[in-house]
């Protein structure tokens, strides 16, 4: 499928040899890391996760951190905003979440409803590109929301509840589908029942990640109610595929009122979050041991020293998602260095300064090759 080459600097691959003839033997420290990533390597992109530690900040922005403002900006908003907004999520790191809930509420909503009032190219393709650099973001949060059950405290519970309703069609996201396919990802792990499984398909292969995409745009909507069926839980299956109808029924209202509209502003998000979130996907299990497919550690790919696990709120510790998918996004990086011995028997594949669509792209393309590297 592949073979064991270089990448460009930037990019250094370090795994166990999947290729048979060449594969050490399970636990073997032969060719792996000599040394424990420290915390600066780990986490140089972002505070303490440890709000009683003294270097602890809150997380209210993915480009800068609090302590790089200018002291008058500090005092006269930032530490104002952290006042007012840290009782309304669970962690005080979190207020991340309501930043990017403020701007698509402040923002991203009135875009929409303008759009459908007077529809111009100009501001279509303005609110095309706020959509974009907002769908990642968006993304994690209501990947952070399904496995949290929440991401605001308990007083905030209505709003909580509802947002996603609100702001789905917004960002791409048909109601409730997120949570129906993501929770049956998790229950097969990637496995052969995974429709969403990178198993069957040559993840260097263009073509095949093209397949493998337009698969889960075109069918997921028939697939995923059919695999609760045959996996005994019928209702689960008709509640996905009722509100699969209902979105779908409502964009389609909206194309009707208002076709140029509709398409620009929920339509085309619709399908690019579709793709992206699945070249996502094809990302993260882009690597498996034929040998032991099911293995956590195997299946999926863990990156660290990216720029990307600031913006996403360190989602490229996904092996670590995997073994324990409620586990908070701030405490990803000290479980994975308090846990390297077991990475390192584990031959986990880990992956640095690329983040997973790129590395997609990268293998597809064939532009480069795997390193194992002894950093």
């Amino acid at each position: 499928m592949f073979e064991r080459v270089g990448l460009e600097p930037a990019v250094a691959i370090v795994l166990g040899d999947l290729q048979h003839h060449e594969r050490p033997q399970k636990g073997s420290q032969d060719n792996y890391p000599a040394n424990k990533p420290t915390e600066h390597q780990v986490f140089n992109e972002s505070s303490l996760a440890d709000s009683n530690h003294e270097k602890f900040e809150p997380f209210i922005f993915t480009s800068w951190k609090c302590s790089q403002a200018p002291p008058w900006l500090n005092r006269l908003l930032i530490q104002p905003y952290i006042w007012q907004t840290q009782d309304m999520v669970r962690r005080p790191s979190d207020i991340i979440y309501i930043s990017h809930l403020l701007v698509l509420c402040l923002i991203g909503l009135p875009n929409l409803i303008l759009l459908f009032a007077h529809f111009s190219w100009i501001h279509a393709v303005l609110h095309e590109l706020l959509v974009l650099y907002f769908l990642g973001p968006y993304t994690i949060i209501m990947h952070h929301h399904l496995h949290g059950r929440g991401i605001l405290s308990p007083r905030w519970a209505s709003i909580d509840a509802s947002f996603p309703y609100i702001l789905g069609p917004l960002m791409g996201q048909t109601w409730n589908s997120f949570y129906y396919h993501h929770k049956h990802h998790h229950v097969e792990d990637n496995g052969p029942d995974d429709l969403s499984s990178t198993l069957r398909y040559q993840r260097d292969s263009t073509s095949d990640l093209c397949i493998y995409l337009a698969r889960f745009v075109l069918l997921n909507w028939f697939e995923l109610p059919w695999y609760y069926i045959r996996k005994g839980k019928p209702v689960m299956g008709l509640k996905y595929f009722g509100w699969e109808v209902l979105s779908l029924g409502f964009i389609a209202l909206l194309v009707k009122y208002n076709g140029r509209a509709a398409m620009a502003a929920l339509v085309l998000p619709l399908i690019q979050w579709r793709v992206l979130v699945m070249m996502n996907n094809w990302g993260q299990h882009t690597f498996v041991d034929e040998v032991e497919p099911t293995s956590k550690f195997r299946f999926s790919v863990t990156l660290i020293g990216a720029v990307a696990n600031r913006h996403s709120l360190n989602d490229g510790y996904h092996t670590s998602h995997h073994l324990s998918p409620r586990r908070h996004w701030r405490d990803h990086p000290f479980e994975f260095i308090k846990a390297w011995d077991r990475y390192s028997n584990q031959e986990a594949l880990i992956v640095q300064n690329v983040n997973f669509i790129s590395l997609a792209i990268l293998l597809c393309r064939k532009s480069t090759s795997i390193l194992r590297q002894n950093a």
